[in-house]
């Protein structure tokens, strides 16, 4: 059946309130490691627990939020998350120092919202919807990426890291306007799953590979962040430079990524995508640790980082949502996102730890090696059966 237009207006305020919490974090992405080390009392370590914090507090929080809106209802809750995740920004623009930038983001991770958004839209629409529905999102979620990339370099350049930490004060808000005024109430929340169900969850071997494949991508993703946009910023010094090489950048990794994804979809290859993403980020990690240090040679690793990271950020939701019955989609998408949060706090602290006690070119070979490891994890995985292509 074709989406109605009241179902269309909620796919694009649902999608709209994603964009505007997802651009509050992906923003601070580009620059927080530049700012941060020059705070008081900054070190390697902390510049990492600092990037990395956040993900814990929401790796912890994703499934007792999902299980509170059961009780509450998805909207309450909802506003407590983009009131706590405003607070944080609030404590960590007011920060004077390293230890109160820390706190700020751990705050922020507290609104664990994520899964409970996941669930309103399962709320909204009828099931055959839901999928278009998320892909929609999930759109929306990789182009505020790229578009935070672009953003970040000249509104930290204008207003500073406290200014950017208000602009995201700013778009909670706006969120929370958007939650109350445009998103429908649903008439009734789905009840918590029974635990029969949770075990069913737990006990799905195909979706722990999805699971520890999104906290291995979202492992590295902290990893480069915390490094790269210091080099970056060494090699091309003013923000226009950064913004123009970050849109380029992104340009060209999805004219490059949009094909293959294409292809794999239409010839059931996600499994060799996934694979061979993998094989291609551990080439890309030994390129980065083995490269002349000029701004050629980082933008040219930084163009092959990005095209396998586009290609598993858009294959792998995808994938845990077709393969596990719709009763239980929303708890499997849950524990999902409690992967990816946990991979960020993994990928900040260990590499925090790392760079403390060695060189980068060590934290690029630590993780050549975890790429390896997470090849042969992912040769238990089954290929997608065509019966559940969409």
């Amino acid at each position: 059946m074709p989406v109605s237009i009241k179902e269309k207006s909620v796919i694009v305020a649902l999608s709209s309130l994603y964009a505007l919490r997802m651009l509050g974090l992906f923003l601070i992405y580009p620059v927080l490691a530049i700012y941060a080390q020059q705070m008081p009392h900054s070190t390697p370590f902390l510049i990492g627990l600092t990037m990395g914090v956040y993900g814990l507090s929401q790796a912890l929080l994703q499934i007792p939020f999902g299980r509170l809106s059961d009780k509450f209802g998805r909207k309450p809750l909802i506003i407590i998350g983009l009131v706590l995740f405003a607070l944080g920004s609030i404590v960590a623009a007011l920060s004077t120092d390293i230890y109160g930038l820390i706190f700020g983001r751990f705050l922020q991770g507290t609104g664990a919202i994520s899964a409970v958004i996941t669930a309103l839209l399962t709320d909204l629409l009828a099931p055959d919807k839901r999928a278009k529905a998320m892909a929609i999102v999930g759109l929306s979620i990789g182009l505020t990426f790229g578009l935070s990339l672009i953003l970040a370099p000249p509104l930290s350049a204008w207003f500073g890291l406290s200014g950017l930490f208000w602009l995201i004060v700013v778009l909670n808000v706006l969120a929370i306007g958007i939650l109350i005024y445009v998103v429908p109430t649903p008439a009734h929340c789905k009840q918590a799953l029974p635990p029969g169900q949770w075990r069913e969850v737990f006990a799905n071997s195909q979706l722990w590979h999805l699971n520890i494949s999104v906290f291995f991508l979202h492992t590295l993703l902290t990893t480069l962040f915390i490094w790269m946009p210091t080099q970056l910023h060494h090699l091309a010094s003013h923000w226009y430079q950064q913004s123009i090489i970050y849109f380029l950048l992104l340009v060209a990794s999805y004219a490059i990524m949009m094909p293959l994804l294409m292809y794999a979809e239409k010839h059931y290859r996600q499994k060799q995508l996934v694979q061979g993403s993998i094989l291609f980020f551990a080439g890309v990690l030994a390129y980065f640790a083995l490269m002349p240090h000029t701004l050629f040679h980082l933008v040219l690793s930084l163009l092959l980082f990005l095209i396998p990271f586009n290609l598993l950020e858009a294959t792998l939701p995808s994938w845990v949502s077709r393969i596990v019955p719709q009763q239980i989609k929303g708890a499997a998408l849950g524990l999902y996102a409690t992967s990816q949060f946990l991979g960020i706090f993994v990928g900040g602290v260990g590499s925090g730890i790392l760079l403390k006690y060695f060189s980068l070119s060590i934290v690029l070979w630590s993780n050549v090696g975890l790429m390896l490891i997470w090849w042969l994890l992912m040769l238990r995985l089954k290929p997608l059966p065509r019966a559940h292509k969409e």
